[in-house]
Order: structure tokens, then sequence, then C-alpha cells
């Protein structure tokens, strides 16, 4: 038989040149009113949630302000909770829909 003892071939992207140049736009998700806090263009810190997961949590002023939802929040997880840091900035407000655009630090 045939084959290749892993030399040459495909190699995937490293997941560190993935994460730092990583870029996303995505929503909070808030059960909380302390949301009504943020304004547009406030700054906001991103931490790895709980857990075994893939959350990602939210924060302003050191309050916890909900969780981010989006299709790339999961790899955002991964690169915070391999050390990478990330904050967002918030681009909209719309009643209690608020969207931020993620970022490396």
């Amino acid at each position: 038989m045939g084959g290749s003892k892993g030399t040459g071939g495909y190699a995937p992207p490293r997941r560190q040149a993935r994460c730092e140049t990583l870029t996303l736009d995505a929503s909070i998700n808030s059960p909380t009113s302390a949301i009504s806090q943020l304004a547009l263009g406030c700054v906001v810190d991103l931490t790895p949630g709980n857990g075994a997961g893939s959350s990602v949590l939210v924060h302003y002023q050191g309050q916890l302000m909900g969780s981010l939802t989006g299709v790339k929040v999961s790899q955002l997880a991964r690169c915070l909770a391999d050390g990478f840091t990330f904050s967002g900035e918030v681009t909209i407000i719309s009643g209690g829909f608020v969207t931020v655009r993620v970022s490396p630090r």
C-alpha cells in the first residue's frame, strides 16, 4: 500500500494566525437591564464563559452585560481560551438589541 508519512501535503492554517486577525460583529444576549448602560462607541471587555462551553461573556465597567451570540463566537471563545485578548465596540443599539464589533487588542 502506498501512502504518506506526513510529509508535504495540506497544512491547515494555524489557530494563532486566525486568532490574531479575527474580527466579527456579534449581538449581546442580555437578560438584565444593565445593558441600558451601553451607548454607541462604548468599549466592552470580552472573556471566555465559565465551563467547557463556547460562550463569550461581555463586561462593561466591571459589570456583566450578557453573552455574545453570532456565527464566529465559538471561534472567538477558543481564541480567548488560548490566551488571546479581544475587545468589542458597541456599533448598533436598537431597543434591547445591541451589536458589537469584536477585534483583537
